[in-house]
């Protein structure tokens, strides 16, 4: 077997770079899904020799081996694919398709008899008009092979590989037919390319959200935000994935909205992307449920029952999940009153580590038990779509769709109301700060030469400015986009789901400044105007800030109505450890702050800080035969430790299991 890869297709990434190591593994009659790789060769982020492609310069590099033998696969495999990725040394530049989706090739057995295939293109291309396509066909037999490009016959020889080039001025989608025959054999193939539709320009409904907006029943309306695309196409499943000329978006006059109506089956699941400029797919930003081709197979259906079905073969990459006529969720609890904010206590969870089935029926069958606790609210750690299954949820990926691993939309609105139903509060965990590569905002404007969002990028910053607390593609919060995006967003959950409030991720990362600890005003009327559009949504909405900026600031935003983290976990870790020169509870106490209002939210433990029974267990002072690390003292000190904590006035949080005293790491391998 030879493997050439071009390094300036697909992505492109890769382009200019050597040496490129591939990353090799099949899809078998044993993998899962579509995307599971079997007999994966390659350590990932190391120089592996085994995986080392020869250069060829002019940016080819070749890799040779015996299939068998290089994957170690047994005679009961049956190999169905080849799955590849390629990558630098270290694994930081990563070259795949043009969409960003892992490389497939099919394999056949040795006696399938006769196969036609085109080569290439291996996607639907999209082309202006007169432009042409190269074509590449192939058998494994010397064949007459015929090619009809919507029903005309464009090309006929006997051969077994060949390739011509094809183009035409008809706008839409051309039906492109591979015929092979040999002997008594016939084989065909089929694939597919369109013509550009001329653009469209025209004013654009008032009124409109963006995302999709549900007109009636049978009719839908997309909105996109897309300044600096020359073309979008809105891709469904109804149109099979296919840039025609029904589904070309519509420009507003000034360049930077698309729009296009489009007609539905009520009541029928169907799914979306964008085709911007002809060769990026994404899912829509404001997506409220996505599928993801690479991670939907794990999610069990328990977890998610009758989950909709992937457009394999039609599309690749994530694509948007909607459905009109949905059956209204029947609220059991239409007038709750959350508690008022000084007498929260707060149990901050993670669903994938509290319940082992990690879902939100199983977090329901357990209230009775977080009921007993006598904690008023349950903070949920992030739970909108991020990237992967297993994880902490701050990696996110789609701000306003539920992830999948932890259920269904009605699921989690039962386990809201049934949260009321007990006098619990619900409170989401957002993370604005940034989103990582699978959002569609950041690959839409990317700068794949230097891997960070393009200079030209509405939403975001190029660079981190606020370094060393950098994760992910950071937002621009004074910018008018992610302004939008940010309060779209969050009416939207309380809107749909009744929550009663939001704990904000890292909002002093909220700053274009480098100066991040220092005063900054305008992140100050960043956040007053997030938390004044929650308010005007629900005026008791809990706003609740991971901030940690200086204190002048906190206690302004404190005045405003917000609350804050405050972090005194290493006081109560001093104390219970039996060490008395940083012990002092004080800094928990918000008259110590200088400010007016009970609205600082303290704790002994949170995800991000060691479990108090584990610190004690490893560094817990002793004298003589008293020892603060044995089990029996250790639980006396934090029994005695939450004495203090839980008479210090206003809310409190305590984070999950700490009632039980848990004795091990939040470190690895419990930290994703």
């Amino acid at each position: 077997m030879t493997i050439i890869y071009d390094a300036t297709e697909g992505n492109g990434t890769l382009t200019g770079v050597v040496p490129v190591y591939a990353h090799a593994g099949l899809i078998t009659n044993q993998s899962t899904s579509p995307t599971d790789w079997k007999h994966v060769q390659g350590n990932w982020g190391m120089p592996d020799a085994s995986v080392l492609m020869t250069n060829l310069g002019n940016n080819l590099h070749k890799i040779e081996y015996h299939m068998p033998t290089f994957y170690g696969f047994g005679s009961g495999v049956v190999v169905q694919k080849m799955a590849f990725v390629f990558r630098n040394g270290n694994g930081t530049i990563v070259g795949r398709d043009p969409n960003g989706n892992d490389i497939y090739y099919d394999v056949y057995p040795s006696n399938a008899g006769l196969i036609a295939k085109f080569l290439a293109p291996s996607t639907t291309l999209l082309i202006s008009p007169g432009d042409s396509i190269e074509f590449i066909i192939a058998s494994n037999q010397k064949a007459e092979m015929k090619v009809y490009d919507n029903g005309t016959l464009v090309f006929q020889d006997s051969t077994k590989q060949d390739n011509f080039y094809l183009g035409s001025t008809t706008a839409g989608v051309h039906t492109v037919v591979l015929q092979a025959d040999y002997g008594t054999s016939t084989e065909y193939d089929t694939v597919y390319y369109a013509v550009q539709t001329p653009l469209q320009v025209g004013v654009m409904p008032s009124g409109m959200e963006q995302g999709i907006n549900e007109l009636n029943d049978t009719t839908v309306f997309f909105k996109l935000y897309a300044p600096l695309k020359n073309r979008v196409y809105c891709l469904t499943s109804h149109n099979d994935y296919k840039p025609d000329t029904i589904n070309a978006m519509t420009r507003t006059p000034g360049g930077a909205w698309w729009f296009l109506e489009m007609n539905v089956q009520a009541g029928q699941p169907f799914t979306y992307q964008y085709l911007i400029d002809g060769d990026l797919r994404v899912a829509d930003p404001f997506s409220e449920q996505i599928l993801d081709p690479w991670n939907d197979g794990y999610i069990s259906s328990a977890t998610y029952p009758n989950m909709p079905n992937y457009p394999a073969g039609q599309t690749t990459g994530i694509v948007s999940l909607y459905e009109t006529a949905k059956p209204v969720y029947n609220w059991t609890n239409t007038t709750f009153n959350a508690p008022p904010k000084e007498e929260l206590l707060i149990y901050e969870l993670l669903i994938r580590d509290f319940v082992t089935t990690h879902n939100y029926q199983t977090l329901i069958d357990t209230l009775d038990y977080i009921e007993r606790l006598g904690v008023n609210a349950i903070e949920l750690m992030p739970n909108s779509e991020f990237e992967g299954n297993s994880s902490w949820g701050y990696n996110p990926s789609f701000h306003m769709a539920l992830d999948k691993y932890y259920g269904a939309p009605d699921k989690f609105r039962e386990f809201v109301d049934s949260c009321h139903s007990r006098g619990i509060a619900v409170i989401m965990d957002q993370v604005f700060n940034h989103a990582f590569g699978q959002n569609p905002i950041a690959q839409m404007w990317w700068d794949s030469n230097n891997n960070r969002p393009a200079a030209v990028n509405p939403y975001m910053n190029q660079n981190c400015p606020h370094p060393p607390n950098c994760w992910g593609n950071d937002f621009d919060h004074f910018v008018q986009p992610t302004r939008d995006y940010i309060d779209r967003i969050n009416t939207y959950w309380i809107e749909e789901f009744k929550i009663d409030g939001i704990r904000f991720d890292f909002t002093k990362g909220f700053t274009n400044s480098s100066n991040a600890n220092n005063y900054q005003a305008p992140r100050i009327a960043a956040l007053k105007r997030m938390a004044d559009v929650c308010w005007n949504e629900n005026s008791d909405f809990y706003v609740i800030l991971e901030h940690w900026g200086p204190n002048q600031e906190e206690k302004e935003l404190s005045d405003y109505g917000m609350m804050l983290w405050g972090n005194a976990v290493h006081q109560y870790y001093e104390a219970a450890m039996g060490y008395t020169p940083n012990s002092d509870f004080k800094w928990g106490i918000y008259k110590e702050r200088g400010w007016a209002n009970k609205h600082l939210i303290t704790y002994m433990e949170s995800h991000d800080e060691e479990r108090a029974s584990y610190q004690i267990k490893t560094y817990g002072n002793s004298n003589g035969g008293y020892d603060t690390k044995t089990l029996a003292t250790r639980a006396d000190r934090i029994i005695q430790a939450s004495a203090f904590f839980y008479t210090i006035p206003g809310p409190k949080m305590i984070y999950m299991f700490e009632e039980l005293g848990y004795d091990i790491s939040i470190d690895n391998p419990c930290r994703v």
